[in-house]
């Protein structure tokens, strides 16, 4: 249970992670 909430935790970073580097190149290539 304790290892599929850290999983959870873990893979929704990497998704938050992914999304600000997103914003950050279109932001870059848009500004």
């Amino acid at each position: 249970m304790l290892d599929k909430l850290h999983l959870d935790v873990k893979s929704g970073l990497f998704v938050l992670a992914l999304l600000v580097v997103t914003v950050i190149t279109v932001m870059a290539f848009t500004g």
